[in-house]
């Protein structure tokens, strides 16, 4: 887990004047479901609870600052700090307001989910609730591609949880894995879907580190005439590239190079979201407005961006 909860609470005092903050925008979650927060969405945001008794704050000064998660009774002038978060989060309450849950996007190749009490802020890691239920599940959670995260919750004490992993510097035998559970907070999980997969991706580079990150960051930035962006993803094979980014000013765009993105700009590059059913008119495009794109990265990006989107 890359998030750093305090061992303890941190409280801090905060003035009645507070700076100026948005109520999240949420994505759908299905009919009846209660909403989810995709964060980051601005310097910063405030999240209430369903009964406006709690409000999540996330604050995001700046790309180079820690990005902080408090919360506070709604009457309250006094913030505790959940913890520091390294990349992007989902959140959502329980319609009874009792929990939240956190889908943490701590790297490019891990996503952990935690349910929270707001009371005594004890967090309950979900992949430790699965991993001791579904040992295919267990089998995958240390894969260097490992995806868990909740969709949603079911009702007030049950959430459903995805999964997806693969290893990418596996032999092409090792398949890739995908589940969802139900998954009660009393501990029992319910599997109602386990299955492999040969991923397309297979001898694609996706390694990202934090120094390569912050190498990339700013020669992006410059290219695409913003202030700064967030490097998220990152797809190598042979001299090509694409580079997945999120900007405070458009949609994340995925950026085609042809060789060193700190050497050379991007040949194309595209954004928005695709269904299922188009991952061959993504490869077509791909390998009609990158020329020169390898198959083989071509065909994990159309595979990537129409299956496994936030993986």
């Amino acid at each position: 887990m890359v998030a750093h909860f305090p061992a303890a609470p941190v409280v801090l005092l905060v003035t009645l004047i507070l700076p100026v903050s948005v109520l999240a925008q949420t994505k759908f979650s299905g009919v009846g479901h209660a909403p989810v927060v995709s964060l980051p969405q601005g310097k910063e945001t405030r999240i209430p609870s369903p009964n406006s008794q709690w409000i999540l704050t996330f604050k995001f000064p700046d790309p180079t600052a820690a990005r902080k998660l408090w919360i506070q009774q709604g009457a309250s002038s006094q913030r505790t700090l959940i913890g520091n978060f390294d990349r992007s989060l989902e959140i959502s309450w329980a319609p009874d307001s009792r929990h939240f849950f956190v889908n943490d996007a701590s790297g490019s190749g891990e996503t952990r989910s935690y349910v929270f009490d707001p009371v005594t802020l004890k967090a309950t890691d979900l992949s430790k609730i699965v991993a001791k239920a579904a040992p295919k599940a267990a089998d995958y959670l240390g894969a260097d591609h490992s995806y868990l995260e909740i969709a949603h919750w079911i009702n007030s004490h049950e959430v459903l949880v995805k999964m997806m992993a693969y290893f990418s510097e596996s032999a092409p035998q090792r398949p890739g894995f995908r589940a969802r559970y139900r998954v009660d907070l009393n501990g029992t999980v319910q599997n109602l879907y386990e299955g492999y997969w040969q991923s397309t991706c297979d001898g694609v580079n996706r390694d990202l580190t934090p120094h390569r990150k912050a190498a990339l960051a700013p020669e992006i930035a410059k290219q695409l005439n913003v202030k700064s962006v967030d490097v998220l993803q990152s797809f190598r094979f042979g001299t090509w590239q694409i580079i997945y980014v999120s900007t405070e000013e458009s949609d994340p765009p995925f950026l085609f190079y042809s060789g060193d993105p700190l050497r050379t700009r991007y040949v194309t590059m595209w954004s928005g979201a695709a269904r299922m059913d188009e991952e061959q008119e993504i490869r077509a495009w791909t390998l009609k407005n990158a020329p020169g794109i390898p198959r083989r990265l071509a065909s994990c990006f159309a595979w990537h961006v129409t299956k496994a989107q936030d993986q």
